[in-house]
């Protein structure tokens, strides 16, 4: 089949791929700020705030990247249902 917007396919795997890796990342740098602290509470709010901006990064690397795709399936359902609309108006026409 030949796929339309190959770039923009290209781009949301990359992106896909990327909040993967910021995941991956974040949660084990944010493990070590937290074991490398000085004090309890410092330990805490590292941990806790590297895994939250870990998560809000990663998350919006993944719905980014969710929502090329759905862009993406909306324009080629669009693409087919007016090429479908001619032949249900023809039809309509001879009943």
């Amino acid at each position: 089949m030949n796929e339309k917007y190959p770039g923009l396919k290209f781009v949301a795997t990359i992106l896909n791929i990327l909040a993967w890796m910021v995941l991956a990342i974040g949660f084990i740098s944010s493990i070590f700020l937290g074991i490398a602290a000085s004090t309890f509470a410092a330990k805490i709010y590292m941990l806790v705030g590297g895994f939250i901006v870990t998560a809000i990064s990663s998350c919006s690397l993944f719905a980014f990247s969710r929502l090329i795709n759905l862009l993406i399936d909306i324009e080629s359902e669009i693409r087919r249902l007016s090429e479908v609309r001619p032949a249900l108006d023809k039809k309509d026409k001879t009943d």
